[in-house]
């Protein structure tokens, strides 16, 4: 039987075809694919077709026949084993009905297979909602009817890092969440569509005056509607959305220029923060393509020998001694030069790179550390601190990694501090917080760094076990001008000292931040009113480290102000 449009016909098939088709499903229901066998193509009736089910109609005795349906509507996807299972199914119930001669309820099973089997092809089994192929064949159609068109593409940020430490089963039921609220947050006519993976879309339309309009709105509501925590599985995870729209008057004439410069638009929307949108323009293909290359040029770097590490001095503020230096990975690039770590720092955490990245630059600070250790002359062991990102903590390998890079490079834990942020913990607190307890059962210290620009919690003060705060430069710029400022640095001061932690106080660039920041009680700080980030064999460096020979008069361990120019 083919079937045209509404109409259906019976027409006579070629019996070395039929025989053909028999052979093909002879030991059980077939999936076939492009290229289809001349047989299957034939059912076609000439049809370009990419996939086909064929199965055989078994009687008591006798092979009834064979049914084949095949896929003449263009749809990318192929057949899979639950359309096989299906269709084995019903080639079961109509074997049964041939037997007892119920043809037509036989054709009516068939025509809702038919019907399944196109939803299945259009759909995503996870989330329900259309597919990428959908999607596309939706805007094909829309840019035809000559409508203006918007696609907001949109990436759950972060969502590896919930699915590495909480698992794919967790993952799966965020994505679901996921999709209700997308779908929650736009029109009943636009078409939401799970692209792959994480990522999502959504067709819309209006006017041509009116379509950019109503793309920004939308993009507003989406973001706005990953703000609040999803719960899953009794956990309230903090995830966001990064959003890109392009619509039909600023890009391509067709519906993949539409979809991948939303996309393009996307990518410079986690570039810029994440949890926020964008709208595309021509300059972001270029700086996409850069962004790429980029990553590519990070992952060989990390293994040709480009990175290096600076160290910032940080101070005992009653006396100027240096007591830690903070390490600061650099990338000097074969051909661009200098990368500045705003540029690759978030595309590292954004890939994954990061661990390979943070593992390296752990074992190169500790070893660092551990050979400066070992060669000062006349002052205590210096401290070493190691910025720890998100991707990293939720690395099921990190305590162990710490610990043998400790007993690798002969390291006393107690020197080593790891900074992490109060957006790391957001995610995750309960995992955090164990990851953490694990790391300071090795005995290193753990700082909270930006204390105050995040989502600030008097129970991190208390239930983790932290051993400083460092006050973000924000803060501490306007600390000597800004009574509020003041204030507050004030009262993180106070707050940490009835926890028994330290304060280091970031971003120093004026003796009269100094001074307030001593009155004040601050225990440690850093800023180029001490010292630039220094190369490990810079003369200022070397000194304070008690590695050569001090100037006359110097005191021991007294760590010399670098000339901030």
């Amino acid at each position: 039987m083919q079937r045209d449009g509404a109409a259906e016909s019976l027409v006579p098939v070629d019996p070395r075809d039929a025989r053909a088709l028999h052979d093909l499903a002879a030991d059980g229901p077939v999936a076939l694919a492009d290229p289809l066998p001349a047989a299957a193509a034939a059912l076609a009736g000439g049809a370009p077709a990419r996939n086909a089910l064929v199965a055989v109609l078994h009687g008591h005795q006798r092979v009834l026949g064979t049914i084949a349906l095949s896929d003449r509507v263009g749809l990318a996807r192929a057949f899979g084993d639950d359309d096989v299972a299906l269709f084995g199914a019903l080639a079961a119930n109509a074997s049964a009905a041939l037997r007892f001669d119920r043809l037509e309820q036989a054709v009516t099973e068939l025509q809702e297979l038919q019907e399944q089997l196109q939803h299945q092809a259009a759909h995503d089994p996870l989330t329900g909602l259309a597919n990428r192929a959908r999607l596309a064949q939706e805007a094909g159609r829309w840019i035809a009817e000559d409508r203006a068109v918007a696609v907001l593409f949109c990436d759950l940020d972060d969502f590896k890092g919930v699915n590495d430490a909480l698992g794919h089963a967790t993952g799966d039921e965020l994505l679901c969440a996921a999709a209700a609220r997308i779908r929650g947050a736009v029109g009943a006519d636009d078409v939401v569509a799970r692209h792959g993976g994480d990522e999502f879309a959504v067709l819309t339309s209006a006017a041509p005056e009116a379509v950019d309009a109503l793309a920004a709105a939308t993009a507003e509501r989406l973001v706005a509607a990953f703000l609040p925590p999803v719960a899953v599985e009794g956990r309230a995870l903090h995830v966001r959305l990064s959003v890109g729209l392009a619509t039909t008057g600023q890009s391509g004439p067709g519906a993949e220029d539409l979809l991948r410069d939303a996309e393009v638009a996307m990518y410079q929307a986690k570039a810029a923060g994440k949890g926020r949108f964008e709208t595309f323009t021509a300059g972001m293909r270029e700086a996409v393509v850069r962004r790429h290359e980029l990553r590519d040029e990070l992952a060989a770097a990390i293994e040709d020998g480009q990175l290096r590490l600076q160290y910032q001095p940080i101070v005992d503020l009653r006396d100027g001694r240096m007591t830690a230096v903070e390490a600061l990975v650099r990338w000097e690039h074969p051909e661009r030069g200098r990368v500045p770590p705003l540029e690759f720092v978030p595309l590292a955490e954004e890939t994954g790179l990061v661990v390979p990245l943070g593992r390296w630059v752990l074992r190169e600070a500790c070893s660092r550390a551990a050979a400066w250790t070992a060669g000062a002359v006349g002052r205590e062991p210096i401290s070493i601190q190691v910025n720890l990102s998100a991707r990293e903590l939720e690395d099921p390998d990190l305590i162990e990694g710490v610990a043998a890079t400790l007993a690798e490079t002969g390291l006393p834990p107690q020197q080593l501090t790891l900074e992490i942020t109060e957006t790391v913990l957001v995610r995750d607190a309960e995992a955090g917080g164990a990851t953490l307890a694990g790391l300071r059962a090795l005995g290193v210290h753990l700082a909270l760094d930006d204390f105050g620009t995040g989502y600030s919690s008097l129970s991190y003060l208390r239930a983790l076990p932290l051993t400083s705060l460092k006050v973000a430069r924000e803060f501490v710029d306007g600390i000597a001008r800004d009574a509020d400022d003041a204030s507050f640095v004030r009262l993180i001061v106070e707050l940490a000292r009835l926890r028994g932690l330290r304060v280091v106080a970031e971003g120093i660039e004026t003796a009269e931040q100094l001074a307030v920041l001593r009155k004040f009680g601050c225990d440690r700080g850093q800023g180029y009113h001490f010292s630039r980030p220094l190369d490990p064999e810079d003369p200022f460096l070397v000194k304070a480290l008690g590695l050569a020979a001090r100037p006359s008069g110097a005191r021991a361990g007294a760590a010399p102000v670098r000339p901030a120019a």
